[in-house]
């Protein structure tokens, strides 16, 4: 049986549109989608942070301060330290011990019962200030020094803590009442600016991840959330001075489990230059008259810095913490008596929270004309994370403060030794 085959005629070709419809559309290949392209870049933008997070190391500053020849020695300080933990239990030695290990030279120890810190007083390597915290309706206080025993001054109102020799330091950072800024404007002699546990918001998300993953890796750059400027701080202390004398205080705020960040802030005091030792009175006297000032010591030597008014004559007029009446031609100095210009430093003289000039290299002279509280900030310009440079809080004043000839000025503090300024 024979099959019929019939011949296949050939089909036409197609017309190309045609072809281009029907023809089976292949997918894209991994690097011609866009979400691939957003991968990479993203990647290599953690990729950069990373390694610029990494490669960051301090100081900024190179060298070390030349100590002036002004009769006053700064001692590096850690201001304040609980000497107990969330639990209540004490760890004051341990974070005595491991404040001298870092370098410290006085520490103002604290806690809720004031006998704690007084019996850390003779077993400290260096000068121990005992402290009390203290927590009322008006806001939290911490007290120290005067001439009876703590434990007896803790008990006492404000006003009569502060009439015999005691220190009342507000804590500005914590949830206070409006009272403290209006009925007791006149019961505590300074604030609290820094805080190591409360440290000023970052100013932005991208910063605070950076600074979050710099502490998590336990790098250089963690220390940098330090130097931001305390903004609203800073804002209750100006608003203080405008009525009122009133000095900052900076410190740690912690027990010894935040030790890896104590290299980060100090509190430098100014003391009668000598060989030592020095006792706990010579530090409470410093920090009761305001010869004391906030730095962030990574970022350099802060050790040289002075804040001073010289008169026409060249002698000193006062420190910073002193209450001066405006003379003509005085004029004020702040000088970090560093061993070379450094261009990244900007001196900033502040009138009552409002800038008045600066000036570059460590160095600053303002001829005064107005009366006001003055007072210095120092900063430097720190990398940034990913790219750029950021102004970096270095070192915070303590202010000078001038007033008005025939003008009632506030009690001030003890007048200072005539000497040349220099």
């Amino acid at each position: 049986m024979r099959r019929n085959l019939r011949t296949v005629r050939p089909m036409a070709p197609l017309d190309e549109s045609l072809q281009a419809e029907i023809k089976v559309k292949r997918p894209p290949k991994r690097w011609q989608r866009p979400f691939f392209w957003v991968t990479v870049l993203a990647g290599a933008l953690v990729v950069v942070c990373l390694m610029r997070l990494c490669l960051i190391s301090w100081p900024l500053v190179e060298g070390n301060a030349r100590p002036p020849a002004d009769g006053y020695r700064a001692l590096k300080g850690l201001f304040f330290l609980r000497v107990s933990d969330a639990d209540g239990r004490f760890t004051g030695r341990q974070g005595v011990e491991e404040a001298f290990r870092q370098g410290y030279q006085w520490l103002v120890a604290a806690d809720a019962n004031p006998a704690r810190p007084a019996d850390l007083v003779n077993e400290a390597p260096f000068p121990l200030v005992a402290a009390s915290l203290r927590q009322n309706s008006d806001g939290r206080y911490l007290l120290f020094g005067g001439t009876e025993p703590l434990p007896l001054l803790s008990g006492r109102r404000l006003e009569d803590i502060r009439g015999a020799g005691g220190v009342v330091v507000l804590d500005a950072l914590g949830e206070t009442n409006a009272v403290w800024r209006e009925r007791e404007v006149q019961s505590f002699d300074g604030i609290l600016l820094l805080d190591l546990p409360r440290l000023p918001s970052a100013d932005s998300a991208w910063d605070a991840l950076c600074t979050g993953i710099a502490a998590l890796m336990r790098l250089p750059y963690r220390h940098l959330a330090v130097a931001r400027r305390p903004v609203e701080a800073l804002a209750h202390l100006d608003n203080l001075n405008r009525r009122r004398h009133s000095l900052l205080f900076c410190g740690a705020g912690t027990d010894e489990s935040g030790a890896a960040a104590w290299p980060a802030l100090a509190s430098y005091v100014l003391v009668p230059d000598s060989q030592g030792p020095w006792y706990p009175r010579e530090i409470a006297d410093a920090l009761r008259a305001g010869r004391h000032y906030c730095a962030m010591p990574f970022l350099g030597d802060p050790s040289g810095f002075r804040f001073f008014a010289a008169r026409k004559d060249g002698t000193l007029a006062g420190l910073m913490g002193d209450s001066l009446i405006l003379e003509p031609g005085l004029l004020l100095i702040a000088d970090l008596n560093l061993p070379s210009q450094a261009p990244g430093i900007t001196l900033r003289l502040m009138l009552d929270g409002l800038e008045v000039t600066r000036a570059t290299g460590g160095r600053l002279d303002f001829r005064v004309e107005k009366p006001g509280a003055y007072r210095i900030e120092a900063t430097l310009r720190a990398p940034r994370i990913p790219f750029g440079e950021i102004d970096a809080t270095f070192i915070l004043s303590n202010p000078i403060f001038l007033s008005a000839p025939g003008a009632s000025a506030p009690p001030a503090t003890k007048a200072a030794q005539p000497k040349r300024a220099r």
